[in-house]
């Protein structure tokens, strides 16, 4: 009740005094501009709390699928990238298991040089990521008696020692090799720095691989039976005596341990570094690395000798040569077929394609198989062409026309390893004019080469 209400009330039950009526009036019109105001301001109020719940209504009413739709749009297609790369088509090979040789060579043009025509990819040319491919990594290899290093991803090279059969460590940062003259082996940094001898032994032109924890080496140590033919410096046209065998070695020098006796060669770690294969005696066996636990892995038939086993990367199988004696050539020496075999020696398997002509599968100048890193192929030489053979299916094709004249000549195909990616394999060949030699990636997957390095130069071994 208000105040006015009050005393008009109070006025006519007789409690109240006497209304003054134009004083009331007045009182009232004063109090009129407040009113006014609040009314204003609660309209103002009301207006806002209105146009509140609007919104509100609004986002709880209206779907989704009012909003404007956001369209996806597909990412910007970059140029066609271009490579450097030599192509060409040459004759076909002719071969005893003519359904097996594909025209998959990789020849070489008349101008075979690095940067050459550059040409855009194809899908079966390009990277597994589509990009053009690129020799990547690290490469040693010898050069007469002098060890080099090249960076493929710099272009540069510098020298690392005076020796031969350089074998890089796993995480390359070592070298071992064979001291010229002495048969020494030593190792050295990658740099060039910090050289050591490791043996006085005379070391085997095998080289000597680190076991793939880097912490020891495996190799063949003489005495050597020479004959009347031989090279001055043994082991070249000598073969591991009775007395001779297969040893491992700190890479410091310290605890040598003799693996295998008699004539063994040839020998190769396993992936684990638990045992080496070897050849010996023509068959092929493997032992304990800590020495004992010899198993025979295969013997092949009369007249024939097995030679350079090495391990698949999963441990698996062997991979080995097998040569023919009794079936020489003049020109090129005994024919030669590839042959697998697992490692606990069941399921002996001769890898298609072949014969091949390696000049002698025995020989310190014929490399072992080389097995893929993915295990999928192995790629070795013959002196006339670059294989690979797939393990899955056992098929053989050539991968590089060298053009060379072959059969023990110095330009004949020699020395192939794979990239640490398994898109490349190196080797050593002759270029298409004829006139010059050197170590060229090629892609096995692609008509594509990269010339790295001319002239005469063997036993390349490649890294990340």
């Amino acid at each position: 009740m208000t105040d006015l209400e009050q005393r008009i009330r109070d006025y006519y039950d007789g409690a109240g005094p006497p209304l003054d009526v134009r004083a009331i009036v007045a009182g009232r019109a004063q109090s009129a501009p407040g009113r006014q105001r609040r009314r204003v301001i609660g309209a103002m109020v009301a207006a806002a709390a209105a146009v509140v719940l609007m919104l509100v209504a609004y986002i709880l009413v209206v779907p989704e699928s009012a909003s404007p739709p956001v369209i996806d749009q597909p990412p910007a297609i970059d140029p066609a990238p271009t490579r450097t790369t030599g192509t060409t088509a040459t004759d076909a090979v002719s071969d005893a298991d003519a359904t097996e040789v594909t025209d998959d060579i990789i020849p070489f043009p008349s101008a075979s040089t690095r940067p050459g025509a550059t040409q855009a990819p194809t899908p079966d040319q390009s990277g597994r990521d589509g990009a053009p491919a690129t020799p990547t990594g690290r490469i040693i290899y010898a050069t007469g008696d002098t060890i080099r290093a090249l960076d493929l991803d710099s272009g540069t090279g510098h020298e690392v020692a005076i020796g031969s059969q350089p074998r890089w460590s796993p995480d390359a940062r070592y070298v071992s090799y064979r001291e010229p003259g002495t048969g020494n082996l030593w190792t050295i940094g990658a740099d060039g720095t910090d050289p050591t001898r490791v043996s006085e032994a005379d070391v085997s032109y095998d080289g000597a691989p680190f076991s793939p924890h880097g912490s020891r080496l495996v190799y063949t140590a003489g005495p050597w039976d020479c004959g009347p033919d031989a090279d001055p410096l043994p082991p070249f046209g000598c073969a591991p005596s009775d007395d001779a065998g297969v040893w491992t070695i700190g890479v410091d020098g310290s605890n040598p341990r003799r693996v295998a006796t008699g004539a063994a060669a040839n020998p190769a770690w396993s992936p684990d570094g638990a045992r080496v294969a070897y050849a010996r005696d023509g068959a092929i066996w493997s032992a304990s690395a800590n020495g004992g636990e010899e198993r025979l892995l295969h013997r092949p038939a009369v007249g024939e000798s097995a030679h350079r086993p090495r391990f698949s990367p999963d441990g698996t199988h062997v991979a080995f040569y097998v040569e023919d004696a009794s079936a020489s050539n003049d020109a090129c020496g005994p024919p030669m077929e590839l042959w697998t075999v697992n490692a606990d020696a069941s399921q002996p398997q001769r890898m298609g394609g072949g014969p091949y002509w390696p000049g002698s599968a025995g020989s310190a100048y014929v490399r072992a198989p080389q097995w893929s890193p993915d295990g999928t192929g192995i790629t070795f030489a013959d002196e006339i062409n670059v294989w690979v053979v797939d393990r899955a299916t056992g098929t053989s094709r050539p991968v590089l026309a060298t053009q060379g004249r072959g059969c023990g000549k110095s330009d004949a195909a020699a020395d192939p390893a794979w990239s640490p990616d398994g898109q490349f394999i190196v080797a050593f060949s002759m270029v298409p004019d004829g006139a010059s030699v050197g170590l060229i990636a090629v892609r096995p997957m692609a008509r594509e080469f990269h010339l790295l390095v001319p002239g005469i130069n063997h036993a390349p071994s490649w890294r990340s």
